[in-house]
């Protein structure tokens, strides 16, 4: 008979230590190889998740400007790949979404936010320059900047959009988002107009209290997702061609609350847009207001904002263009909206060409 020998106790306990280790390493490795799968597979993220992933690989380039806050950077080319897209995004010499030279004189201005600035689609296949291909005659300098409501916009125009001459211009106006936009840009240059505005406000909607990288992290998201009791089916929408939309949960309950006409908020949309107007007459050319509506607006029907603006447009005698049963109507055939991403797609940006071909030629002609 064999005796059997026992490993001696140090053996036993470094054994131990070793399988420890290997435990504790495996379950440090666990999220970082998880945070890493889901940040490499966005699409394993619930709705909001790709909402938000979206917009961080929409990521700018932009240079500080005093008085308007800034421009994207001048001579831009870059490279954008998202979930939704690739394209390539591009500014002249001036840091705005034309191609130089500029000529010495315009016909039309165009002011707004991102939404008119080609994002995804590139300038060409954008409604601006699907416009200027369909109307190679009219001279068209596009002043979008991000984030921009009509007080970034009157800024713009002043430095840069007067000088031209314009026959016409067109500030569009994109509800879901310009009434903070605006909000962001007082509080800056109240508190502290000697920083960086971009930065200033992103850091706006930054959440300081503890734990804020558990609400980064995309592994916890999809985790909280799946524990839930029961999935965000009211963020997506399907369109008729059967094409899946993403809602913005903080836009829709945005719009759904609404804004008083009396409201700080109206009075920040409204005063410098009745001032934008009465420069933009002064030098002799037409003024429009351009209603643009966002994909929350559009897919649930919810009006109660634009309505609010649509009377407060009237009151001041601002006549405006509006594109939101223009876009509903489409709507109903195929999204004009990408899906995870705020912006028109081709359908969308053809649709907006289209109807400022017709509004060109029958109030403003040649």
């Amino acid at each position: 008979m064999v005796a059997r020998v026992s490993p001696p106790k140090d053996t036993q306990r470094l054994n131990l230590r070793s399988y420890l280790v290997l435990f504790v390493c495996f379950l440090l490795l666990l999220p970082v190889a998880g945070e890493a799968l889901v940040r490499n597979f966005p699409s394993l993220l619930p709705e909001a998740g790709q909402i938000r992933m979206q917009a961080v690989m929409m990521k700018d380039e932009v240079m500080p400007d005093k008085e308007i806050g800034f421009v994207r950077r001048p001579g831009l080319r870059q490279r954008v790949d998202t979930m939704d897209f690739s394209y390539l995004r591009e500014t002249d010499s001036s840091g705005f979404p034309n191609r130089d030279p500029w000529p010495s004189r315009a016909d039309l201005v165009v002011l707004g936010d991102s939404l008119v600035m080609g994002e995804g689609t590139g300038l060409d296949r954008s409604f601006v320059g699907r416009f200027q291909q369909a109307n190679p005659k009219v001279k068209v300098i596009n002043l979008g900047i991000a984030g921009a409501g009509p007080d970034r916009q009157l800024l713009a125009y002043r430095k840069y959009g007067a000088p031209l001459q314009p026959k016409a211009v067109l500030a569009f106006l994109f509800l879901a988002a310009d009434i903070t936009n605006s909000e962001q840009f007082q509080r800056w240059r109240k508190q502290a107009p000697e920083t960086d505005y971009n930065r200033f406000r992103l850091d706006l909607g930054r959440n300081k209290q503890p734990g804020t990288w558990l609400n980064r992290s995309r592994l916890v998201t999809v985790i909280k997702s799946k524990i839930a009791a029961g999935p965000v089916k009211a963020q997506a929408a399907t369109s008729a061609d059967a094409s899946t939309v993403f809602l913005d949960q903080a836009a829709l309950e945005y719009l759904n609350r609404g804004v008083n006409e009396s409201s700080e908020q109206m009075r920040l949309l409204m005063n410098p847009l009745a001032a934008l107007r009465d420069a933009v007459e002064a030098h002799g050319a037409q003024f429009y207001a351009v209603l643009m509506p966002s994909k929350e607006e559009v897919f649930t029907r919810s009006y109660s904002v634009v309505n609010t603006v649509r009377s407060a447009l009237d009151r001041a005698g601002i006549e405006y263009l509006d594109l939101y049963e223009v876009i509903a109507q489409k709507a109903a055939v195929r999204s004009p909206y990408f899906c995870r991403d705020i912006h028109l797609n081709e359908y969308g940006n053809q649709m907006v060409a289209d109807f400022l071909d017709n509004w060109w030629h029958s109030r403003i002609g040649d």
